[in-house]
C-alpha cells in the first residue's frame, strides 16, 4: 500500500481543533501544492510492505521501466515503433495504355454527356471537371481513342475510339460537341452499346479549336487504319 508521512496524534488533534466544528485541518497539517515541502508531492510517496522495510517510490511518468529508462514522448510518455506484420512487394499495375502512344493532351474545365436526369428529361449531364482529355494511338493498328479520368479518383469517365465521322460542332467559343459515338465506359455502366453524345468546355477558345482539329485528324487516321485492313 501507499501512504504519506505518518499521521501522529498531534496531527489528529489539529484535525479536530484547528478549524472548529468543520473537521478540516489547516495547510500546516494537510500540506498544500505550491512549494517543495508539499507532503502531497508524488515524489514523497512511501511504499510500505507489511512487515518489511519502507522503500521510496521514485515515480517519473516519462520513464519507461521496460525500456531502460529512456525518455519518452511528451504527449504519450512512450516511444512506439510499429513493425509491419506482412511485407508487401511492389508490383507493376497495367495502365491500359502500355501498347499505345499519347499524341495529344488537353486540359478541360467540364466534360458532359447527353443523357436523362432524375425526371427522365434529356440534358447535358456533368461527367467530369477540371481534368484532361488524352488521345492515345495503338502502336500496332494505328487507331486512336480518347480517354478522360476524374481528376481526384482517376475513375475512367470517357473511353472511346474516334469515329470516322465525329460530327464536331462548336457550341460556343470555348465549347464544342461531337457524336453519336460508342463509348466503352457508358456501355459498362448501363449495360448497352454505349452510344452517346458528348460535349466539352475549355478555359480558352484556342484550346477548343485545337481539340476540334485533333479530333478531326484522329478521325481521318482511324479511317485510313480501317481501310488498310
Amino acid at each position: 500500500m501507499f501512504r504519506f508521512d505518518e499521521w501522529n496524534s498531534q496531527g489528529f488533534a489539529n484535525f479536530t481543533s484547528n478549524e472548529g466544528d468543520t473537521g478540516f485541518s489547516s495547510a500546516q497539517d494537510w500540506g498544500h501544492f505550491d512549494d517543495s515541502t508539499d507532503p502531497f508531492n508524488v515524489k514523497n510517496f512511501v511504499q510500505s510492505n507489511d512487515g518489511e522495510q519502507d522503500e521510496e517510490w521514485d515515480f517519473d511518468p516519462k520513464k519507461q521501466v521496460d525500456n531502460g529508462g529512456v525518455e519518452g514522448d511528451d504527449e504519450n510518455c512512450c516511444e512506439c515503433t510499429v513493425q509491419p506484420l506482412v511485407e508487401l512487394e511492389e508490383k507493376s499495375v497495367p495502365t491500359g495504355t502500355d501498347n499505345e502512344t499519347k499524341t495529344h493532351h488537353f486540359h478541360v474545365t467540364q466534360l458532359y454527356r447527353w443523357g436523362k436526369n432524375v425526371t427522365q428529361q434529356f440534358e447535358w449531364k456533368n461527367r467530369a471537371k477540371d481534368t484532361s482529355i488524352e488521345f492515345w494511338q495503338d502502336n500496332k493498328t494505328g487507331k486512336i481513342r480518347i480517354i478522360c479520368r476524374e481528376n481526384l479518383t482517376g475513375k475512367l469517365r470517357m473511353n472511346q475510339f474516334v469515329s470516322n465521322s465525329p460530327n464536331v460542332k462548336e457550341l460556343s467559343p470555348q465549347s464544342c460537341k461531337w457524336g453519336p459515338c460508342v463509348d466503352d465506359s457508358i456501355a459498362q455502366e448501363e449495360n448497352n452499346q454505349g452510344v452517346s453524345l458528348w460535349a466539352v468546355k475549355f478555359a480558352a477558345p484556342e484550346l477548343c479549336k485545337q481539340f476540334q482539329s485533333a479530333l478531326s485528324e484522329a478521325a481521318e487516321k482511324n479511317k485510313q487504319a480501317q481501310e488498310a485492313k
